[in-house]
């Protein structure tokens, strides 16, 4: 199966870039798999991909070690493809690990 990196919109408001995968699961049960999930962050009000001004972090790395986690598809408000200056830098990341 091909790996499939989208930038995540959650409820809360947080933007990630993550491989996702949808799951088969009992309803109200989590049914998307993020592996490799981080939290696209900038240093001032407005997104921007030029050099300095995005900051990818792994996601939840102050609490856990995992990496993979399950969470419901009505957690997100959208999904899009990510530009290619900042899916280049996630991709980065990952291969560091």
């Amino acid at each position: 199966m091909a790996k499939i990196v989208k930038l995540i919109v959650l409820t809360s408001k947080e933007i990630l870039l993550s491989e996702i995968e949808e799951v088969s699961t009992e309803l109200g049960e989590p049914d998307c798999k993020l592996i490799d999930p981080v939290i696209l962050q900038t240093t001032d009000d407005k997104l921007t991909i030029q050099e300095g001004k995005v900051t990818l972090t792994p996601w939840l790395s102050s609490f856990t070690h995992d990496t993979t986690f399950m969470l419901s598809s009505d957690k997100i408000i959208t999904l899009a493809e990510i530009a290619p200056q900042i899916l280049e830098k996630y991709e980065a990341l990952i291969k560091k690990k």
